[in-house]
């Protein structure tokens, strides 16, 4: 049998390589961060911090900076990254405005939203039925933008916010110009009242410069098949990535 690692001895005398790593969802990522240069990842929506832990697992050593708005799950992020000296976490959400609201809490946690969670959803994942609500604070980033990014110069943002992605990206208008890349996931059916679906954010976000350069299937219905989320990666024109 021909091994992978001799095949790549003969390739690589002309310049190619073959991994099997190559077509996961994780390489593409380590690639479009070493490509760009991140040194500093916004992740807003952290949950327990699953998306920072990819990043460590990935080979991402710059800064982290979570922000997590539920109560009981951000005690956990904090003690899951207490040993990470370049990972800091903040208790509270992201939107248009600064302001006190109130976040629905789901029994699974993952569908946790400011916004209200519609029947669909219900009817596809019975466990993002809401047990409790909680009072939280809301800033902008824009607010908040000069405490995190002055200092960085390739700054990638990875919303997780359960349809109010759009009122994150209204609030971030002046922070924007300072970002380089930004991840989220995209609702090809509605989920939440109030969100808006796949094309209305890219046409958003196009509007700011920014272009679509991956998308990976997220969230589907397992009883019919039918996709209703998507993971969207998008960059600023001028990037690296696109050139």
């Amino acid at each position: 049998m021909i091994k992978l690692n001799d095949v790549n001895k003969i390739l690589n005398k002309l310049n190619l390589n073959i991994s099997k790593y190559n077509n996961s969802d994780n390489y593409k990522l380590a690639k479009i961060f070493s490509t760009q240069s991140i040194d500093l990842v916004i992740d807003v929506g952290a949950n327990i911090g699953q998306y920072g832990k990819k990043l460590r697992e990935i080979g991402f050593k710059n800064k982290i900076y979570s922000i997590e708005p539920n109560k009981d799950v951000f005690n956990i992020l904090k003690s899951n990254i207490i040993n990470d000296n370049n990972w800091v976490a903040s208790n509270f959400a992201l939107g248009e405005v600064t302001k006190k609201d109130k976040i629905n809490i789901s029994k699974n946690t993952l569908s946790s939203s400011i916004s209200r969670i519609l029947k669909s959803h219900l009817k596809v994942t019975p466990e993002a039925k809401v047990i409790e609500t909680q009072d939280i604070k809301v800033y902008k980033l824009d607010d908040i933008f000069k405490d995190l990014g002055e200092e960085h110069k390739s700054i990638y943002l990875k919303l997780d916010t359960q349809g109010y992605e759009s009122y994150v990206i209204k609030g971030a208008k002046e922070s924007l110009k300072n970002i380089t890349g930004i991840e989220l996931e995209l609702s090809l059916v509605q989920l939440y009242d109030g969100e808006k679906l796949f094309f209305e954010m890219c046409d958003m976000l196009v509007q700011y410069n920014f272009q679509l350069v991956l998308i990976v299937p997220e969230f589907f219905n397992k009883i019919t098949g039918r996709q209703l989320q998507v993971n969207c990666i998008f960059f600023k024109e001028g990037s690296k990535i696109l050139n």
